[in-house]
């Protein structure tokens, strides 16, 4: 059972002091561990420590960077969602917060009222399946022995259009099996205006279409795909969704191998974003394209590029090119949109700069006092790219700790796209890169965020010694450095979560920049509810001014390092 003595709320952050969470500890060390983080219970003693990666970037210094918790709620939980994962996602617009989860969808005003279990009241809230039927598209019906759902929900607020779009799949499900019976549809809503409550519109798509030239004869004769874990981004011309078509085999799992190839919706903003969008207006302005797997990689990620730099027409993955000794060269592939259409609409020649790292896959994450393990999935970039004010493009991913084979950490990096366009340049890269670990506890599904100043934000799940608990960082970028200050607890894990085997969890979190405020940051995470039960967490955080940081003059601080990925299928979201 939650409790509010879990909330931990904070006071603004002076010139004159570090400020903890209430009843942390926090302590300068020296070497591999800057800072060191308890709780003061049977859980104390988490440590997050931060290293630089090497090749030629700078040294971490040990100064501070901090912000507080201005407010932490639970929103959505399994007993309201009905599904596991959650897909823990939520977006913030000028006056709303949208919690978009498997089998949830929430709106909450910006403070809402909380009960004494620290759980907040939405203003309104149904089923997942009822958004998507609200906003006018057609669900598969369920039929004997198969269940219809959606899945894989995300949303974002965007401040150039004052819209919220949201996107899924569909997913007709063999009850006994697993197996998907048939191809499915991308789903995409856009909301009537900047208020969510106002009604939204939706349109979906399918995700197979043979007679698309871009398709290969060779893929084309798959004859059925289905589209799972598709990603969503905004840029200021287009709306992007990206999935992993897998084929639908009649015995076996369709995730039993590689995707047949990866699918890529595109739709011009301006078709989404009139008075009154209709199905002849998108339908003339979208197009699904299809590219190798080899080509794109596994799980693309499109940009979203919310400061409108006009920088960030892109999707993102990484991609394996060998293993050797445990040593993995990552390339960190970049897809250029040119248009939304059909033939021409990507342009795959791009190939950002390669590294290498000491380490593999992320593990699962353990539990104090259980067998059942935290599935980590895979080091996929799941959670949501973001532009800074310059352009540049940040990212997250799981991966394994390269300090300890047992654990998993953080991975985020910062890069520069690729300028020119179709000569298979390397462009400027990876400027920025760093692994976030500790020693005791696995860190997974990470999500991030960068505001105009510098001011970093990370959000993530963590469990080993402590039960599956709700934490963020901020840190303050200079340069190639980032400077972390101590964690902070959003809501602690109430008891080991599962059974015993590896459980669902995840599969991706979402961290913002506020709107209206670059100084406020929204981060939506999960946590173990009861040990069989998960709830979400949404937390506001605020960060200093940039002339109110120039004047702390303390020290404390945390860590990174270099990593990269493998890769591997992953099934519907709620299965």
């Amino acid at each position: 059972m939650v409790g509010s003595g879990n909330k931990k709320i904070l006071a603004m952050i002076s010139a004159s002091a570090i400020l903890v969470p209430t009843g942390f500890v926090l302590a300068i060390g020296s070497g591999a561990t800057d800072a060191v983080v308890g709780d003061n219970g049977p859980s104390a003693g988490v440590a997050i420590t931060s290293n630089q990666s090497t090749g030629g970037l700078s040294t971490i210094s040990a100064s501070a960077a901090y912000g507080s918790v201005v407010q932490s709620f639970t929103a959505g939980t399994s007993s309201n969602s009905g599904y596991t994962p959650p897909d823990t996602n939520g977006s913030v617009g000028p006056n709303n917060i949208v919690q978009l989860i498997n089998g949830y969808y929430g709106v909450y005003s910006l403070t809402p009222s909380v009960n004494s279990s620290g759980v907040a009241t939405p203003l309104t809230s149904e089923s997942l399946s009822n958004f998507w039927t609200n906003t006018g598209v057609t669900l598969p019906a369920a039929s004997s022995g198969y269940s219809s759902f959606v899945s894989d929900p995300r949303v974002i607020y965007d401040p150039s259009s004052r819209h919220w779009f949201a996107s899924s799949i569909n997913v007709m499900e063999n009850n006994s099996t697993g197996n998907v019976s048939q191809s499915n549809d991308f789903l995409l809503g856009v909301s009537k205006n900047s208020n969510p409550l106002d009604g939204w519109t939706g349109f979906q798509v399918s995700a197979y279409q043979p007679t698309n030239p871009s398709l290969t004869a060779s893929e084309a004769s798959y004859g059925k795909t289905f589209a799972d874990f598709p990603t969503l981004g905004i840029t200021s011309n287009y709306v992007t969704v990206g999935a992993n078509n897998f084929t639908v085999p009649s015995q076996q799992n369709q995730f039993s191998s590689a995707p047949a190839y990866e699918s890529v919706l595109l739709v011009n903003k301006s078709a989404l974003t009139g008075s009154n969008p209709t199905s002849s207006s998108f339908n003339a302005n979208s197009a699904v394209t299809y590219q190798s797997f080899n080509n794109l990689g596994f799980t693309n990620q499109p940009v979203n590029d919310l400061n409108g730099t006009g920088k960030a027409s892109y999707l993102f993955s990484n991609y394996d090119a060998s293993a050797a000794n445990n040593t993995y060269t990552q390339n960190l592939n970049e897809t250029r949109i040119v248009s939304a259409s059909a033939s021409g609409g990507l342009d795959t020649n791009y190939n950002l700069a390669q590294f290498s790292y000491q380490s593999a896959e992320p593990v699962n994450g353990t539990q104090p006092g259980s067998s059942a393990t935290i599935d980590t999935n895979d080091d996929r970039l799941s959670s949501s790219l973001t532009t800074d004010s310059k352009g540049n493009i940040w990212g997250i991913q799981s991966v394994l700790n390269p300090n300890n084979s047992n654990l998993s950490a953080l991975r985020w990096f910062e890069v520069a796209p690729v300028s020119t366009q179709g000569n298979g340049s390397t462009g400027p890269g990876i400027l920025a890169q760093g692994v976030i670990s500790d020693p005791n506890n696995s860190l997974y599904f990470g999500s991030i965020a960068v505001n105009s100043s510098g001011k970093v934000v990370i959000g993530f799940t963590e469990s080993g010694s402590i039960d599956p608990s709700a934490y963020a960082l901020i840190g303050n970028l200079t340069g190639t450095n980032i400077n972390f200050g101590s964690p902070l607890l959003l809501h602690a894990g109430q008891a080991a979560y599962g059974n015993a085997g590896a459980n669902r969890w995840g599969d991706y979190s979402s961290t913002w920049v506020d709107p209206t405020n670059s100084n406020i940051f929204w981060t939506f995470q999960e946590y173990a509810l009861s040990s069989n039960q998960w709830g979400t967490q949404i937390a506001e955080i605020a960060v200093p001014e940039p002339e109110a940081l120039a004047m702390l003059g303390v020290g404390g601080a945390l860590m990174l390092l270099a990593s990269r990925r493998n890769r591997k299928a992953s099934g519907p979201r709620p299965g």
